[in-house]
């Protein structure tokens, strides 16, 4: 689950097609390459790519170039995917609620589900390809995130169990929601998505033996993630 590009949606989906069409230039959607940021902390030297979910060709055929770049650097790359367990029916409708009632699962990715809200692109946007299309295998990169499942028992621990109505349980995940069931509080669901996952970014860059790091996270996580790794 990646903050930035949720919220995004969010935005567009509750617009009409033109507010929605200005909510894809803000969001950067349509850029053609990424802005890395560097600093150095702990020790370690560090390039954040504030990561896009949804962009141009070009804007992914810029972030490979980069990424080939800081590989013969001798760069470690850390990178973000929250892993779903397609078979655990309620924890993907517990945390489609926490996304905010988003149709957002393995079967469906965002390029579809702004199609579905009606939102006409003005040029063709793809989906973040794979890990491994930018180059990166297990000798040069690893996954630091949590699960699904994580996600749902934080939420749970710290601000009770989340209950599902009939018609939550029964709506298909992948579908646009037209329950009324309770709302969670916005805090709360940022806690659980965003800086929750912060803190396990900041963990595994100062457990990380190497002292070049390259970070590959949504650009909602970036702010929370050097506030923290600096203190």
């Amino acid at each position: 689950m990646k903050k930035f590009i949720i919220s995004a949606i969010t935005l567009i989906c509750i617009s009409g097609s033109m507010n929605a069409q200005d909510k894809l230039e803000q969001a950067g959607f349509y850029d053609s390459e990424i802005k890395t940021i560097e600093t150095k902390s702990a020790g370690k030297s560090l390039i954040f790519f504030p990561m896009k979910h949804v962009g141009t060709e070009k804007f992914y055929n810029d972030i490979k170039s980069k990424i080939e770049i800081l590989k013969k650097e001798g760069y470690y790359f850390l990178y973000e995917k929250v892993t779903v367990d397609a078979k655990d029916e309620i924890t993907r409708r517990k945390l489609k609620k926490i996304t905010g009632d988003i149709g957002i699962s393995p079967e469906k990715g965002y390029v579809q589900l702004l199609k579905e809200h009606g939102v006409k692109m003005k040029e063709e946007l793809l989906e973040q390809p794979s890990y491994s299309d930018f180059g990166l295998d297990e000798s040069n990169s690893k996954n630091v995130d949590v699960t699904a499942l994580d996600i749902v028992k934080y939420y749970e621990k710290n601000y009770g169990e989340i209950k599902l109505n009939k018609c939550e349980m029964e709506n298909a995940i992948t579908a646009k929601d037209s329950c009324r069931g309770k709302n969670l509080k916005k805090k709360y669901r940022k806690d659980a998505i965003v800086t929750f996952r912060d803190k396990v970014i900041v963990d595994g860059i100062i457990r990380e033996k190497s002292d070049k790091i390259a970070l590959i996270y949504g650009k909602g996580h970036l702010q929370g993630v050097l506030n923290k790794i600096n203190k």
